[in-house]
Formats: C-alpha cells, sequence, structure tokens
C-alpha cells in the first residue's frame, strides 16, 4: 500500500469470504458478508498510520455490506485508533 495523494489517502475495507469470494453464480453480497475480527482491524493499525505520515487527511470505508457488519467495524476500527494515538 502506498500513498499516491498528499492530500488524502482512502483505505477501502471489504471483507473476504474465502468460501464465497471466487464462487460463481453466487450473489454479489454474499462474497462481503464478512465481520472483521479485533485482532484483523488492529492488523491495518500500521498501515493507517503509515498513510497518516504520508497524507494530511485518510479516509477509512467499509464495504463489508452484509446487515450493520460495516457500521460495527468502523465503530471498533474508531476505538482501536482512539486507543492507538
Amino acid at each position: 500500500m502506498e500513498v499516491t495523494n498528499p492530500e488524502l489517502a482512502i483505505i477501502r475495507l471489504h471483507g473476504r469470504r474465502a468460501d464465497t469470494w471466487e464462487a460463481r453464480n453466487d450473489v454479489v453480497t454474499e462474497r462481503y458478508r464478512y465481520l472483521y475480527e479485533q485482532t484483523q482491524l488492529a492488523s491495518w493499525l500500521s498501515a493507517i498510520q503509515r498513510a497518516a505520515d504520508g497524507a494530511m487527511r485518510v479516509h477509512l470505508t467499509f464495504n463489508n455490506n452484509h446487515a450493520n457488519y460495516a457500521t460495527t467495524n468502523a465503530l471498533e476500527m474508531q476505538q482501536l485508533l482512539a486507543g492507538a494515538v
């Protein structure tokens, strides 16, 4: 991962269900039916910090769009980032 614009870095997280990612004729939303575990979110902290070192703003977007998975993971990431500051 590399910052390509010093004004804004965007990191997109959409999960990856291994059992449905490559499946043919699968409903697309099933690919993104993925709730990150706390340890998986924490593993992104160093990449987010590197992005913050190279850009004025960093936006994280969660596209694991099943039920409330994206908002749940966004709130968890917010808590992790607050502890990392």
